[in-house]
């Protein structure tokens, strides 16, 4: 659906009815139909969201490691379409790149706004930072923020992808990533998807290790029929191999499922977001985003009456 609304297209192409809903907080709404209530989701879609089309140009636009690290981390530390088309734009004017500050100094400049108007408020981590921001004045916030930056450039040395000429193994890299300042997994999980557009991580290698949050795994256990609840907080072996072997068999069947494949009877819209959403779902790390993504809506029809 996340595909369809990003084409500019609706639910109604694809016969959505009307539908209350009653929101988590218990206050009473007027009622909307589902395509409204799901407007109000935002979903991050590789192929097509506003914030991850920028940061695709952003990262074709660097020319050393250095660029391409500072460039993803920027990206996943404001995590929202506002900053990146910004940053897109600035670049595109010509200049060479300055530090993590003057970038960040650049975009507020040009804004002119309160800078946790730039941050995401699409995971709790973004919220936390967004929310600690807009406690502070907009120019005790600004100050704040050019510090950390400041602070932060010292400490960010580009990872090692390679021993030699082979490939170093993602879980390898996923270790490494873990070191960045003021990250949490979901956040390097992000990262490392920017990072291995960039140097075209090979895909054969991305299927060697999956590694995913509880949203993740609440959508594994959704789509299985299990309970949400199974093995909530469990880092034993056992329990990852479960999940490991769980992510995979999903995925595969997943692709080859007949309802993902083209049909006579399928409109123009329809055959388009099929056609996205499989080269959306190439691999295990697409799959795993997918699911974390997939369970938010059910969240959601949950709430439907």
């Amino acid at each position: 659906y996340a595909i369809l609304r990003d084409q500019g297209r609706s639910l109604q192409t694809v016969g959505c009815r009307h539908a209350a809903l009653q929101f988590h907080d218990g206050r009473p709404r007027p009622a909307k139909t589902l395509h409204d209530a799901m407007n109000a989701v935002q979903f991050d879609v590789w192929s097509t969201a506003p914030k991850y089309v920028a940061a695709k140009k952003l990262l074709d636009q660097c020319h050393s490691p250095t660029e391409v690290l500072q460039t993803s981390y920027l990206m996943t530390w404001f995590g929202s379409a506002i900053f990146a088309q910004e940053l897109l734009r600035i670049r595109d004017g010509g200049g060479p790149i300055g530090s993590y500050k003057q970038e960040v100094a650049r975009v507020l400049r040009n804004k002119g706004c309160h800078c946790a108007d730039l941050v995401s408020s699409g995971t709790i981590w973004h919220r936390l930072q967004r929310g600690h921001l807009r406690k502070l004045g907009k120019l005790a916030a600004r100050t704040q923020l050019l510090h950390y930056f400041e602070q932060l450039e010292p400490q960010m040395v580009p990872p090692k992808l390679k021993d030699g000429r082979v490939w170093r193994t993602k879980k390898q890299i996923l270790k490494q990533l873990k070191q960045l300042p003021n990250f949490s997994t979901y956040l390097v999980g992000q990262f490392w998807l920017l990072l291995r557009y960039s140097y075209q991580y090979p895909r054969y290698l991305v299927q060697s290790y999956s590694e995913f949050g509880p949203g993740t795994k609440r959508g594994l256990l959704w789509l299985a029929g299990f309970p949400t609840q199974l093995c909530a907080g469990s880092t034993s072996t056992p329990t990852l191999q479960f999940f490991y072997r769980l992510l995979a068999e999903t995925f595969h069947c997943f692709r080859s499922h007949r309802d993902l494949q083209p049909c006579a009877g399928d409109t123009t819209a329809i055959r388009a977001a099929k056609a996205l959403l499989r080269n959306e779902v190439s691999d295990h790390d697409s799959w795993a985003w997918l699911l974390c993504e997939y369970q938010r809506v059910v969240a959601w029809l949950a709430a439907l009456h």
